[in-house]
C-alpha cells in the first residue's frame, strides 16, 4: 500500500501491521484512530483465529486489500475481536467473521451482508467510496447466484421448475460439487422453464432457516405448482444422476452433454401409426393417414403437427424421410448452429427415425 512517510512512521509507532494491503489492528484505540483517518471510509473484518469461516475468507480479503492498495483514502482492515475483547464488546460482534463499513462522515456503521466473493466485496467498496475498480473476470457459468433479495422472485416463480443448491463457502463438499453443478446448469441452459440456481445459505442464513437447511450442500427442487413443498434431492451427486433427476421431475429430455435424448419429440401412438404406415400399400397408407389426421385434431401440439406433415409428404414421395433426415443431419453438424435451432432439428430427426425400421441403417 502506498502510504506517506509520516503515516508509515505513525503506524510503526502504534505497532500496526500492514500485510498484503490489509491493516491488522491490535486494539480498540488503534482501530478507532485508523477508522477516523480513512477519508473515504473503512471496511473492517472482525475475526477470530480459530474461526474456519475467517480462514476461508482470508485470501479473498487480502485480494480486496490489494485491489484498493493504490488508494490511501480507503482503509481495508481487520482486527482479532476474540483476542481483543473490548473491540468485540464495543461493536457488538456476535459471530465471526463480521464485516462492518465505517462511513467517513462518522455516521452509523453498516454491517456487510452480501456474498463474500471478491467481486461482491469490490462492488460494495466501490459503491461506498465512488472509487471504481474493474471486476475480475470469472469463468462464465450458467448457474444463477441468488441472494435474499431475489430468492422469492426467481425460485417461487410458478412458471418455472427451479433447482436450488444451498451452500457455504467453507464447505468442502460444496466445493467438490461446484464443477458438476455448473455442468448441470449448462445441460439445461436451453430449457426456458428450468432454472439451476444456488445461494450461500451461510451468508443468507434467513433463507436457509426458512427452508430448513440443516447441512451443506442441500439441494431442493421447487416445482411448478408445488412451491410450498420442494423436493429434497438425496441421490448421488454425479452429473448423470442429477440430469436424470431433473429430466424425470420436469419432463425434460436432456443427455449429459446438453443435447436432446433420442426420445425427445416422439409420441408413442404416432410412432405406431408410422410403423403401420411404412409397412403397407398406398391405399392402406391413406387409411392410416386419416387416423393420424383425426388424432392431431384431438391432440394438437407442435410435434403432432410435424408427424402429420411427415405422413403427408411421405405419401407423395417415398424417399422424402431419407432426404429430409440427411438435410437435418448436415445442419446439426454445423458448429455455428444456435442451441434452440439444434433442439428443434434434433427433435425432428428423432421423429423421422420412427418412419424407418429398427434394423435399417438409412438414418
Amino acid at each position: 500500500m502506498k502510504i506517506p512517510l509520516l503515516v508509515t512512521i505513525s503506524l510503526w509507532l502504534f505497532g500496526l501491521v500492514v500485510a498484503k494491503g490489509v491493516f491488522e489492528f491490535t486494539g480498540l484505540q488503534q482501530l478507532e484512530d485508523g477508522i477516523r483517518s480513512a477519508k473515504k471510509g473503512a471496511l473492517i473484518e472482525f475475526y477470530a483465529t480459530w474461526c474456519g469461516h475467517c480462514k476461508n475468507l482470508a485470501p479473498v480479503y487480502e485480494e480486496l486489500g490489494q485491489t484498493f492498495d493504490d488508494n490511501k483514502d480507503i482503509l481495508i482492515g481487520k482486527v482479532d475481536a476474540d483476542t481483543f475483547g473490548e473491540v468485540g464488546k464495543k461493536y457488538q460482534i456476535r459471530g465471526f467473521p463480521t464485516l462492518i463499513w465505517f462511513p467517513p462522515d462518522g455516521s452509523d456503521p453498516v454491517q456487510y451482508s452480501h456474498a463474500r466473493d471478491l467481486n461482491s466485496l469490490t462492488q460494495f467498496v466501490s459503491e461506498k467510496t465512488g472509487v471504481k475498480k474493474l471486476k475480475k473476470s470469472a469463468v462464465p457459468n450458467d448457474v444463477i447466484e441468488l441472494e435474499s433479495a431475489n430468492f422469492d422472485e426467481i425460485v417461487m416463480d410458478d412458471t418455472k421448475d427451479v433447482l436450488v443448491e444451498f451452500y457455504a463457502d467453507w464447505c468442502g463438499y460444496c466445493k467438490r460439487l461446484t464443477p458438476t453443478y455448473e455442468k448441470l446448469a449448462k445441460v439445461f441452459k436451453n430449457e426456458p422453464n428450468v432454472k439451476v440456481t444456488k445461494i450461500n445459505a451461510d451468508v443468507y442464513a434467513d433463507v436457509g432457516m426458512k427452508h430448513q437447511v440443516a447441512s451443506f450442500p442441500t439441494i431442493k427442487l421447487f416445482r411448478k405448482g408445488h412451491k410450498d413443498e420442494p423436493d429434497a434431492y438425496n441421490g448421488d451427486r454425479s452429473l448423470e444422476s442429477l440430469t436424470d433427476y431433473l429430466n424425470e421431475k420436469t419432463g425434460c429430455q436432456r443427455s449429459v452433454d446438453g443435447s436432446l435424448l433420442s426420445s425427445a419429440g416422439r409420441i408413442p401412438i404416432l410412432d405406431e401409426f408410422a410403423s403401420e404406415f411404412m409397412d403397407n400399400s398406398r391405399a392402406a397408407r391413406e387409411v392410416v393417414l386419416e387416423k393420424v389426421k383425426q388424432f392431431t385434431l384431438e391432440n394438437s401440439s407442435r410435434w403432432t403437427q410435424y408427424y402429420r406433415n411427415v405422413f403427408e409428404k411421405t405419401l407423395k414421395d417415398e424417399n422424402w424421410v431419407t432426404k429430409e433426415a440427411k438435410r437435418l443431419s448436415k445442419i446439426l453438424r454445423q458448429k455455428s448452429i444456435a442451441l434452440a435451432n439444434a433442439d428443434d432439428f434434433k427433435a425432428r430427426l428423432n421423429i423421422l427415425r420412427s418412419f424407418v425400421s429398427s434394423d435399417s441403417d438409412e438414418l
